[in-house]
């Protein structure tokens, strides 16, 4: 008996298994299978091919990975419980099996299995059997590649922060905003934009590919260490073809020569940038808006803060302090009106004061800055701002062409 029971339990379970199987094809669930890897293959294919021609994020490709791959057991879940019929989708169960045409639906899916695996031996065939870059070929591609990068060209990475504290992060990234702002003003000179460039901040990446990406034939980068009452700041310029040194200097100064540190720097680095790349000389750079020392750390702070989205109440008590140590410094008044326009509950802000409150004194903190600074680009950026707040578009259109 227990010879039998053990015997009659494997037909059994070999039986089960039969017919479990046979239910598989009668519902297409292999078909399904086989036709989800073929076009999920291809939509893979699709995202790394359009990663890799439009310079999108790494993870794009990934996530087409992943979706392709949550998507399949869904997709054989919806395969066993429904079917497709002339009356449209139904559950398996309540079609009776005189009814069903999962026959004609599985030679459908054979067809399109059939002409997704030619697609897929093509694409595979191009790659296997195309020829190789010639290195002709490979040089007039460099070239074509370098005619896209304008010669005259920089990107200002954020300074690191090499304080023993680590502490001033945005001190270094308000030096590298200052000498950014400072090559803006040469006509000649195309300079990548503050959120391209610092886009990298923190990344320990191959300058050479910064540079690629950015369009640009130069990148400056640099450091700052704060101790005590002495700041030492380095600012190296790089070739963005081959990674090598132009130009590196070291500054060490008292913090209360910031500013001109600031000049220093951005003087030096035309100086060596463009008889290298202009053929001639350089010519004067604005010099940074003197104030006094605590007022800036704070005001450099704040602007972290406001560029950050992360604390516009505490970049808002910042900017006040300032004013009261220096109620003459036209920046902060610039930045204070912006903090003033995101603190209210305009659409897109971030916070709850009625914009009927907030913008009279943004725009009176405006008023003193153009007052002090006509030309001050962060005061015309935040009258754009209120302008478009106020749903005044050809005014804030205005506004901002003036800031760029």
């Amino acid at each position: 008996m227990p010879l039998y029971d053990k015997y009659f339990k494997k037909v059994w379970g070999a039986q089960a298994l039969h017919n479990l199987f046979a239910e598989f094809r009668r519902r297409n669930i292999f078909r399904v299978a086989g036709a989800y890897a073929v076009v999920g293959w291809l939509i893979i294919q699709l995202g790394i091919a359009l990663e890799t021609s439009l310079n999108l994020p790494s993870w794009f490709d990934t996530f087409f990975t992943t979706l392709v791959l949550v998507g399949f057991p869904i997709a054989l879940i919806l395969a066993w419980a429904f079917e497709l019929t002339p009356d449209g989708v139904r559950p398996t169960k309540a079609i009776a099996s005189d009814e069903s045409i999962t026959a004609k639906t599985g030679r459908k899916l054979d067809y399109a299995i059939l002409g997704g695996l030619v697609l897929v031996g093509g694409l595979l065939a191009v790659n296997t059997f195309k020829p190789a870059s010639s290195p002709s070929s490979e040089i007039a591609a460099n070239e074509a590649a370098t005619s896209e990068t304008i010669e005259a060209s920089i990107a200002v990475l954020p300074f690191a922060d090499l304080s023993p504290d680590g502490s001033q992060e945005y001190f270094g990234a308000g030096i590298a905003e200052e000498l950014l702002n400072s090559f803006a003003q040469i006509k000649e000179m195309n300079v990548a934009g503050r959120t391209s460039s610092f886009a990298y901040k923190g990344q320990n990446l191959d300058l050479r590919e910064i540079g690629r990406v950015l369009g640009v034939a130069t990148i400056l980068e640099g450091s700052i260490r704060k101790q005590g009452e002495r700041i030492r700041v380095t600012a190296q310029l790089i070739k963005a073809d081959d990674g090598f040194h132009i130009w590196s200097e070291t500054y060490d100064r008292d913090l209360v020569d910031i500013f001109a540190v600031q000049d220093d720097i951005a003087h030096e680095i035309s100086t060596a940038l463009m008889p290298h790349l202009m053929g001639k000389d350089a010519p004067d750079l604005p010099s940074a808006t003197p104030t006094d020392i605590d007022a800036y750390e704070d005001f450099l702070e704040a602007r972290q803060l406001i560029h950050g989205r992360s604390d516009f109440n505490r970049a808002k008590t910042l900017l006040e302090g300032v004013i009261k140590i220096d109620p003459d410094y036209a920046p902060a008044y610039a930045l204070l009106a912006q903090v003033e326009s995101h603190l209210s509950d305009a659409e897109g802000a971030y916070g709850d004061t009625p914009f009927s409150e907030a913008a009279p004194i943004a725009q009176a903190h405006l008023d003193r800055a153009f007052a002090l600074d006509p030309d001050l680009s962060a005061a015309h950026t935040g009258q754009g701002l209120l302008y478009s707040n106020q749903t005044k578009t050809g005014e804030a259109i205005i506004s901002l062409e003036r800031a760029i």
